[in-house]
């Protein structure tokens, strides 16, 4: 099994940029299940359903899914490199994903 993915950055309170999660696309997954986000639990999560639900009316794709930011620009970003991953099952590449994108973050910013 499979799954490409882009990298989801927020905007930090410093002006930097940080690694908040992932847009993963699942190709062996029917049509409305493909594109899902992992994300950090400190993203906004009303900012994503309407980031979501403009994916979802525009029918965007992993290649163009950074156009449903539109006015969230400026707080997130997508990377343009699309990356891909393989392994035994969803579970476990859902687990590769979560540990170097959303826990791994998260793990550095406290060890500081």
């Amino acid at each position: 099994m499979k799954v490409c993915y882009r990298i989801v950055e927020e905007r930090t309170r410093s002006g930097g940029w940080e690694v908040v999660g992932v847009i993963t696309f699942w190709k062996s997954e029917p049509p409305h299940m493909q594109l899902r986000s992992i994300m950090q639990h400190t993203v906004s999560r009303s900012i994503w359903r309407i980031v979501q639900e403009r994916v979802k009316g525009r029918r965007l794709t992993l290649e163009n899914f950074h156009e449903a930011l539109g006015e969230f620009n400026g707080d997130y970003r997508l990377l343009p490199e699309i990356h891909m991953i393989k392994g035994e099952s969803a579970a476990e590449l859902r687990q590769v994903l979560r540990e170097k994108y959303v826990y791994g973050p998260l793990a550095e910013a406290v060890a500081v």
